[in-house]
């Protein structure tokens, strides 16, 4: 078993820290994904309702084709940091999220710019989802799995 150390770099906030109660894809009673609980909230494809076997293999591809381009043309991303068996969960806007492993630095340019629709997207998106709004800002953290 290897050991990766992350560092993440994003414009929004965290919501969520491994003291507080699940986040909101855990307690909707189901064993979903946050993914799937963006789709379920922002209206994305549904998940076809057919048992999976070889013959619904088909409907399946095409759910799972359509939701990974629901979710990647959200301006938002909810994604985790600390580490893997404590996340932490952080809203942020996409364009905004940077990470490097440790050993292969990244360069950011001059990409560390918030653009003031930012702020307002991410407010938007958390009153949709129920995440308690906070002021966005830059973070730092680190993701160790």
């Amino acid at each position: 078993m290897t050991t990766s150390t992350n560092a993440l770099l994003y414009y929004g906030f965290t919501f969520l820290d491994e003291d507080e109660d699940e986040p909101p894809w855990n307690i909707e009673g189901d064993d979903i994904d946050s993914d799937e609980w963006l789709c379920n909230k922002l209206g994305g494809p549904k998940e076809p309702d057919v048992t999976f076997c070889h013959d619904t293999k088909p409907q399946y591809s095409e759910y799972w084709a359509a939701k990974k381009k629901f979710i990647d043309e959200l301006p938002i991303i909810i994604d985790a940091h600390c580490y893997i068996d404590s996340p932490m969960w952080f809203i942020c806007f996409r364009r905004s999220h940077h990470s490097a492993s440790r050993g292969y630095p990244t360069q950011l340019g001059d990409s560390i710019i918030a653009f003031a629709d930012w702020a307002k997207t991410l407010k938007e998106y958390c009153e949709k989802l129920g995440i308690e709004w906070q002021k966005p800002q830059w973070e730092l953290a680190p993701m160790w799995s």
